[in-house]
């Protein structure tokens, strides 16, 4: 992933609410593309590249859920059954490892999450 999918992600972690979602208010959208001196259409364009990785998954049209696997907050029993309708997998080849991560209704995209592309 590359640096600014990361500092996307990472603003976007901050919202994160306790049923595992994310709100992006015009408001909130503004401001954080703000902080990290971007313009708004280019935060869309990050945020839809971070959501083919899956670790989001879109919702509505300003609410995303954060993939439980990387990402939590709330009771435990609660992000246990927020993980079964997320699939991660990883495996191990002669290269290395290899994360990959969708949400079980869409198509899953073969994105390595941790390696520049």
């Amino acid at each position: 992933m590359k640096e600014r999918h990361r500092d996307v992600v990472f603003e976007l972690i901050k919202k994160l609410d306790f049923e595992g979602m994310v709100t992006l208010t015009p408001r909130t959208r503004s401001a954080i593309a703000e902080r990290l001196k971007i313009s708004d259409q280019s935060f869309r364009n990050y945020l839809s590249e971070v959501v083919k990785t899956g670790l989001f998954k879109r919702i509505s049209h300003n609410e995303f859920e954060v993939n439980p696997h990387y990402f939590a907050r709330g009771d435990w029993q609660s992000v246990y059954h927020r993980r079964k309708e997320f699939v991660m997998e990883i495996r191990y080849t002669d290269k290395g490892r290899k994360i990959t991560s969708r949400a079980d209704e869409i198509e899953p995209e073969e994105r390595d999450l941790f390696e520049d592309q």
